[in-house]
């Protein structure tokens, strides 16, 4: 990586992959302990924590029939939540050395990461469980809240975030602007 000037890198580490079997978190890139240990060299390593589970997460319409189940559900039931968090713990103590910048989601504010839309306060509530469950295993890790929120929006999103005591959980924050 510092021969093409790289400082570190950004890879998301998406839930529905690393849990494919309910209960079974895993690491499932290919060279994973090679890339570990030459990823020791790059102190800057991010990862980004992101997307539902199918095995978590289920919708349903307002008679109350399943909706198809899709990823991009994010947690927000207290279950929910519970094993989003177990899954954010997993990756800060399996990547312990190797990366201390986690993100929380990424563009929560867009459709195409947040299918239902959902708003501030339900993104401080997963950015506050991200945050414990990697403080619990990492204390030094930095945490990044709002995740490129903005990008193509009013701002209000980053506004409600603030708001809703998000800042209390993020060391750091990413904010995309047109």
């Amino acid at each position: 990586m510092q021969k093409c000037g790289s400082a570190g890198w950004r890879l998301a580490f998406t839930w529905h992959y690393l849990e494919s079997v309910k209960g079974e978190l895993k690491v499932g890139y290919r060279d994973w302990e090679e890339f570990k240990e030459i990823s020791q060299k790059s102190p800057e390593n991010m990862i980004c924590l992101l997307t539902g589970n199918v095995h978590h997460i289920q919708r349903y319409d307002k008679n109350g029939a399943p909706l198809p189940t899709n990823y991009l559900y994010p947690p927000v039931t207290e279950q929910e939540l519970k094993a989003w968090g177990e899954y954010c713990k997993y990756l800060a103590e399996e990547t312990k050395g190797v990366v201390n910048i986690f993100e929380v989601w990424n563009e929560w504010d867009l459709p195409y990461t947040n299918l239902e839309r959902l708003g501030a306060k339900e993104y401080v509530a997963l950015l506050k469980t991200a945050n414990e469950a990697i403080k619990s295993v990492n204390p030094d890790a930095i945490v990044v809240g709002l995740g490129g929120a903005g990008t193509g929006t009013d701002g209000s999103f980053d506004r409600g975030v603030i708001a809703e005591g998000g800042m209390e959980y993020s060391d750091s924050c990413i904010i995309t602007d047109e």
